[in-house]
Order: C-alpha cells, then sequence, then structure tokens
C-alpha cells in the first residue's frame, strides 16, 4: 500500500513539474507581444523551465530511475492533456480569427 501511495505522489510530482513548464511557456508566449525584447524573455523563460524541470527530475533519481520514469509518465501526462485544452482553444481563436478577416 504505502508503494502506491509513493508513486502516486511520485506521479503527481512528476505532473506538477509538467504544469509549471507547459504554464510557464504559454505565459511566455503570452508575453512575448508586450515584451521589449522577446528574444530575451524566450531564452529567460526557456532557461529557467528547464533548470526547475531538470533540478526537479535530478531529485527524484536520487531514489531510483524507476521512480523518475514514474514522475516523467505524469509530465507526458499533463503534455498531452496540456495540448488537447489549450490546443484546442489556439484552433478556435484561429477560426474566429480567420472568420473575422474574411468578413
Amino acid at each position: 500500500m504505502n508503494e502506491i501511495l509513493g508513486l502516486i505522489l511520485v506521479l503527481m510530482a512528476g505532473a506538477c513539474l509538467g504544469y509549471g513548464f507547459f504554464y510557464g511557456l504559454w505565459w511566455t508566449t503570452k508575453q512575448m507581444t508586450k515584451s521589449p525584447n522577446p528574444y530575451r524573455l524566450l531564452f529567460m523563460s526557456l532557461i529557467l523551465r528547464m533548470g526547475l524541470v531538470i533540478a526537479g527530475f535530478y531529485l527524484l533519481v536520487e531514489f531510483g530511475w524507476q521512480l523518475m520514469a514514474t514522475a516523467l509518465v505524469g509530465f507526458v501526462i499533463v503534455r498531452t492533456v496540456v495540448i488537447k485544452r489549450w490546443g484546442l482553444e489556439a484552433m478556435d481563436l484561429n477560426k474566429t480569427l480567420e472568420r473575422s478577416d474574411g468578413v
């Protein structure tokens, strides 16, 4: 029972890492149009997001590769959910923009 609870916690930790990474990416792309130097914003965001994710996985690998693999599964699950959720919103926005250009 404790092993299953541990795996669920590690899966959630990976999901939190993934959500933080992809939310940071989404926020960065939204802020790029407002930034006076969008390339620096993109680069600094990449360094920060990658640093946090690598540090998180590094902490987990100390307990074994199995836990890191479980966290990676949580990361990928969040990636899939984010793409489906935010990707559909972006597609809807593109359709709206196409309709407004044609009118």
